[in-house]
């Protein structure tokens, strides 16, 4: 949408400062461990299935916390998500 000299994003795309917090602690976690951050997912079958988990999250919870940054595990998955392909995709 556009409104005189700004343009809005369309939809909401959650609070950006905390998107780009998310971005630069990917590139950290991958210095440190030189992995590509990536998510995993509890399998069908077990306890909280379904459920987004795995070292990043657990490295994004953990460097959060102190500053006040408190999302789900799936949360913070979904907004890699985002910050990995530009953006969700909407249904039409």
């Amino acid at each position: 949408m556009r409104i005189g000299k700004l343009t809005v994003p369309k939809g909401y795309e959650g609070e950006a400062s905390v998107n780009d917090w998310i971005a630069a602690m990917m590139s950290i976690y991958k210095q440190i461990t030189r992995n590509d951050p990536g998510v995993s997912v509890v399998p069908p079958g077990r306890l909280g299935r379904r459920k987004a988990t795995g070292p990043l999250i657990r490295f994004l919870e953990a460097a959060g916390k102190p500053i006040g940054i408190q999302l789900s595990p799936d949360s913070f998955a979904g907004r890699i998500k985002d910050i990995r392909t530009g953006g969700r995709r909407r249904q039409k």
